[in-house]
C-alpha cells in the first residue's frame, strides 16, 4: 500500500538499504568472499517455529522516520481474519524465543541473544554432536536475528563471557565467531536445582513459555526493546480477540507486568509507545487504576509486514 511504500522509502534513505515493496524489485544482495566454515552447518529444513536469520528492512532511525504516515490502513481482508494473516507472515519467517527468567537475571538484550544461542546450541547437538555444543555466528547474522546492533552484541558479549556464561573463539577463513554455552554455570546463575548434570535437551525444561520476538516488528518498532513490546500486546490482542466476547480486541496493559515479563524499565515503555503512536501501529487510551488499554493497528502491521523485503524460510 501507500502508507507501506512511504514508510520503507524513508527507512532506505536513513540507512541505504532498499525494499522490495517501495522499488518494486527484490532488495539487492551484498558481494561478500564465500566464507570458508571448519563446522559447515548441514541443509536442514527448519520448522517455522524456531528463529530465522532474515535479511529485514532496516530499522527506523528516530522519532521522525517512525512518524512517516501515520494515518490508517484499510486492507480487503475482514478485520477478524487480519490477525491471522499478520501472525500468518510473521510466523512464516520464523521467531526468536524470549525467555523471563533469562531477562529477569540478565537484562532483556542478554536473553534475547542467549534465547538465539541456545536454540543454535541445541540444533547443532542434534545433527552436529561432534561439534560438542560449539556453533558460529556473524555479528551481522544476530543483528539479523533480533536487531541488536554490533556494539549492543559486544556489551551483552562481554558481560555473559565475565560471567563465564559464554565461550567465545575465532575459527575458519575467514575468520568468524564461534560460541559455546557454559550450562553448569547458566544453570547455578538461574538457581537450577542439579544444574550441574545440565544437557542441551535439559535446558529447555528450566524455562516456562517463551514469548516469540518477531524481527519484523523489532523493525517497525525501532529495536529489540520496541520489537518484544509489539510482539507480546500482538499476542495478547489475539487472545482477547479469540475469547469469549472478547470485543474491540483492546487490551489492558500494566507497567509492572511488562516490567516484571519483559524487563523494560518504565521509562523504556514510554518511550516505546509514544514511537508506536507516532508511527499509528497502536492507539492507547488511559485505564483505571495507572494502566494503558492498547489496541494495534493491525492493518498498518500487516500492510508494513508485506511491504519489508524478507524472505521467508
Amino acid at each position: 500500500t501507500a502508507n507501506a511504500v512511504a514508510a520503507c522509502r524513508g527507512c532506505a534513505q536513513a540507512h541505504g538499504r532498499t525494499c522490495a515493496a517501495a522499488f518494486g524489485g527484490a532488495a539487492p544482495f551484498s558481494r561478500r568472499r564465500p566464507r570458508r566454515d571448519p563446522f559447515p552447518r548441514p541443509r536442514a529444513t527448519r520448522p517455522l517455529s524456531v528463529p530465522s536469520i532474515p535479511g529485514a528492512m532496516a530499522q527506523f532511525a528516530d522519532a521522525d522516520a517512525m512518524s512517516v504516515r501515520p494515518v490508517p490502513i484499510q486492507t480487503s481482508e475482514p478485520g477478524a481474519c487480519v490477525g491471522d494473516l499478520v501472525l500468518q507472515h510473521l510466523n512464516a519467517r520464523g521467531f526468536v524465543p524470549f525467555h523471563t527468567t533469562l531477562a529477569q537475571h540478565l537484562g532483556y538484550k542478554a536473553a534475547l541473544f542467549l534465547g538465539l544461542c541456545l536454540y543454535w546450541t541445541r540444533h547443532g547437538a542434534r545433527l552436529n554432536p561432534q561439534r560438542q555444543g560449539w556453533f558460529h555466528l556473524s555479528a551481522r547474522e544476530v543483528e539479523e536475528a533480533t536487531t541488536l546492533s554490533r556494539r549492543e552484541q559486544d556489551t551483552v558479549r562481554d558481560m555473559l563471557v565475565r560471567a563465564e556464561l559464554l565461550e567465545q573463539h575465532l575459527a575458519g577463513r575467514p575468520a568468524v565467531m564461534h560460541f559455546k554455552i557454559n550450562l553448569r554455570r547458566l544453570a547455578n546463575r538461574l538457581e537450577i536445582i542439579d544444574g550441574g548434570a545440565a544437557t542441551v535437551e535439559s535446558t529447555w525444561t528450566w524455562f516456562d513459555k517463551s514469548i516469540s520476538f518477531y524481527r519484523p516488528l523489532g523493525d517497525l518498532a525501532g529495536g529489540a526493546g520496541g520489537g518484544l513490546y509489539l510482539s507480546f500486546v500482538l499476542r495478547r490482542q489475539r487472545r482477547a480477540v479469540l475469547a469469549p466476547g472478547g470485543g474491540s480486541g483492546q487490551v489492558q496493559i500494566w507497567p509492572e507486568e511488562i516490567e516484571r515479563i519483559l524487563c523494560l524499565t518504565p521509562k523504556i515503555q514510554r518511550t516505546i509507545r509514544e514511537r508506536l503512536k507516532r508511527a499509528g501501529l497502536i492507539h492507547v487510551t488511559p485505564a483505571p487504576r495507572s494502566g494503558t488499554l492498547v489496541h494495534v493497528n493491525l492493518h498498518a502491521v500487516l500492510a508494513c509486514v508485506r511491504g519489508q523485503a524478507i524472505a521467508p524460510l
